[in-house]
């Protein structure tokens, strides 16, 4: 058995400015990189079993978009642990008890997209990651699901995601 969790920061969003942080939007820019994304995406055969995400508009509209684009027979569920100052233990401990996770995109924010991502491989928060807005990042597991026993096997930013969908 293996598992493979996919880390995906949202895209670009609207500038705060007079909105509360959890009403922030994607920009049309950040739709439109997002579904070319989800091109290059399924052009390199990722497909997901599970989709989630935080519960802040921004990261469900990045979450609904890779899901028309990449595996449109899912529903995306939302995960409170995945909002903005969650632990990384919290979101794992989510996803364990969860039945028979082998293959899920998680779509959240930073810092915290990064110290999950640090966690998954070496069981510790640490910096070090550029995630940019879009930028994906693929993590797996031999066996179980166990923070720092991930395997990075690619770190893409959108641009680069989006560069798959057209060849």
């Amino acid at each position: 058995m293996s598992v493979t969790i996919y880390v995906l920061r949202h895209g670009v969003a609207e500038i705060g400015e007079g909105k509360p942080d959890e009403e922030r939007l994607l920009t049309l820019e950040g739709q439109q990189n997002l579904q070319a994304a989800a091109r290059g995406l399924r052009t390199m055969g990722v497909r997901w079993q599970s989709i989630f995400a935080s519960p802040l508009k921004r990261t469900q509209q990045t979450a609904e978009i890779m899901r028309q684009g990449v595996s449109p027979e899912l529903t995306v569920t939302t995960l409170p642990c995945l909002a903005p100052g969650h632990d990384p233990a919290d979101m794992v401990q989510a996803l364990q008890n969860i039945a028979d996770v082998k293959t899920a995109l998680l779509v959240g924010h930073l810092p915290d997209v990064v110290g999950l991502v640090s966690y998954l491989l070496w069981g510790q928060v640490t910096a070090g990651f550029g995630f940019h807005p879009g930028t994906m990042g693929r993590v797996d597991f031999l066996g179980v699901l166990r923070p720092g026993a991930g395997t990075l096997r690619w770190l893409l930013t959108s641009e680069q995601t989006q560069a798959f969908g057209r060849l």
